[in-house]
């Protein structure tokens, strides 16, 4: 509606200048004709950068609607991580199953016929924060937490992938060579730990899952060292 409303103005914009510049042909001097020239190439400039911005607004919010959207919800009352990832139409997607006796984070990652598709754990003996990332039985990356002062950061090995969060560690941005693949959003006054997950198409959203779940285990690794 911004892009059509802009195009409306600008064509209203150009039909008054016409006129305006026939009766100044006939009616004004050539240095008032010269100022008003240059104020309706201003004019027009303006409106055409205005429009050019709507119009790239609007490819990016296009650009938006064709990403998944996933909700990953953690189960309050259990004994251990427990989480369920819902589609958009709010589907079951994936359940995620912690274990009890277990040194370090395990993650069991189900599909939504209960099969195990993926196995998150935390290695022990680290520096910094590190999760591997299991798909069929193989590792296929490791996400570590980069050592940052302010905003939190994380690379995964293995992956081209990066993980850039806010300073209040609440959105994540997470990167392919540059580019967006996957934006990650912790809801606010909920119970338990609830994400808004946006993945662009086309890119392995188990793989996205795992990082984000990765992410949520190092927050809750410092809250409770804290």
């Amino acid at each position: 509606k911004s892009v059509i409303l802009s195009a409306i103005v600008m064509a209203i914009i150009t039909i008054v200048i016409g006129v305006l510049s026939g009766f100044l042909d006939s009616s004004f001097d050539s240095r008032a004709k010269s100022r008003f020239s240059t104020f309706s190439c201003k004019l027009h400039f303006a409106t055409s950068m205005h429009l050019a911005a709507n119009a790239a607004g609007w490819h990016r919010i296009t650009e938006r609607i064709h990403s998944m959207r996933f909700y990953m919800k953690q189960k309050v009352w259990s004994f251990t991580d427990k989480f369920t990832i819902k589609d958009q139409e709010e589907r079951d997607r994936w359940f995620v199953q912690g274990e009890i006796f277990s040194v370090g984070k395990r993650l069991h990652i189900l599909d939504a016929n209960g099969v195990e598709c993926a196995l998150l754990r935390q290695k022990i003996w680290s520096f910094m924060p590190r999760y591997l990332i299991e798909i069929g039985g193989m590792e296929v990356g490791q996400v570590v937490r980069d050592f940052t002062f302010f905003k939190p950061h994380y690379h995964v090995e293995g992956m081209p992938w990066e993980l850039e969060g806010d300073f209040f560690a609440h959105d994540y941005r997470l990167l392919e060579n540059g580019r967006l693949i996957m934006q990650m959003s912790k809801q606010w006054f909920t119970w338990g730990d609830s994400y808004q997950l946006d993945i662009e198409d086309g890119v392995d959203e188990l793989s996205c899952l795992c990082v984000a779940l990765a992410v949520d285990c190092a927050m809750e690794s410092d809250n409770h060292s804290n």
